[in-house]
């Protein structure tokens, strides 16, 4: 099974006045459990979290199917019905959603004026492309990375994607672009490197793939817990950190390490293994 939506909150209880456990995006896969009405039980596969989602915003079978992968990695898509911005939208899309491209259309619906750049739609015309479910649309050619599944694990590229993340809201449970709780944010900037975190901040503190960082030694991509692993954050030098968090503005923001307060609260720092050797 795959979900369908944009993105699907997914919940404790069979409600969707239940508590928001997590987030799953269009394309993530997932194991059904059990169902109940017009509920299902699931474990998302890339990191094996439970939830209950709708029904409804799920669809059988694999994906992508095949063919040339295309994905998102603008932090957000539009989804038109026709290649041109002037086109009817179908939807936004997230960072990291995976579509499958169908053809190149040069052709634009952006008018007469306007630069001419996206009136020829970009890199080679705009992309028509499939997503589970059904969906199809054309997606403008700057906002996707055709076959790329991930970027190459880096410190630079980690702190460069944690710096685009900067004001995009806190939305407990959340997961994408959309809006991001703090271990949220950091799995997701994590994803996006190729590497499957855990879910929750305590669950990533106990991975296995992580070793514990003097605070001296502190560098770009290291991770920083607090208050007993309740909350996360990405290092993006020696003296400052960015996490999704609700302190003061409910934002992704960047912050002091040393500031009293995060200072009061850190509980660790570690250092996900395969940056060890790198700068």
């Amino acid at each position: 099974m795959h979900f369908i939506r944009p993105a699907t909150t997914l919940h404790r209880d069979p409600s969707a006045g239940s508590e928001v456990v997590s987030e799953a995006r269009m394309g993530d896969a997932a194991r059904v459990l059990s169902t109940r009405g017009k509920w299902a039980r699931v474990e998302t596969v890339h990191d094996g979290y439970p939830g209950w989602a709708p029904l409804d915003s799920l669809n059988g079978g694999s994906w992508p199917p095949g063919g040339r992968v295309v994905r998102i990695t603008s932090l957000f898509a539009n989804l038109h019905s026709a290649p041109g911005v002037r086109a009817p939208l179908l939807g936004v899309l997230c960072l990291g959603t995976p579509l499958v491209r169908l053809l190149s259309a040069r052709r634009d619906l952006a008018g007469r004026s306007g630069d001419r750049r996206v009136r020829r739609g970009g890199r080679g015309g705009w992309l028509k492309v499939a997503g589970p479910g059904g969906l199809t649309g054309f997606v403008h050619p700057g906002d996707a990375g055709q076959g790329r599944k991930a970027w190459p694990p880096s410190r630079k590229s980690l702190v460069g994607w944690a710096w685009r993340l900067l004001g995009l809201p806190y939305r407990w449970g959340g997961t994408t672009t959309f809006g991001m709780d703090c271990s949220g944010m950091v799995q997701m900037l994590y994803r996006l490197h190729g590497v499957d975190l855990p879910r929750d901040a305590d669950q990533q503190l106990a991975w296995k793939g992580l070793s514990p960082v003097d605070r001296r030694a502190v560098a770009p991509g290291d991770l920083l817990f607090f208050a007993g692993a309740r909350h996360v954050g990405v290092a993006v030098d020696r003296e400052t950190f960015i996490h999704a968090t609700a302190w003061r503005v409910p934002v992704v923001q960047e912050s002091r390490i040393d500031e009293p307060r995060w200072r009061r609260l850190r509980h660790a720092i570690m250092r996900v293994t395969f940056l060890k050797a790198m700068r």
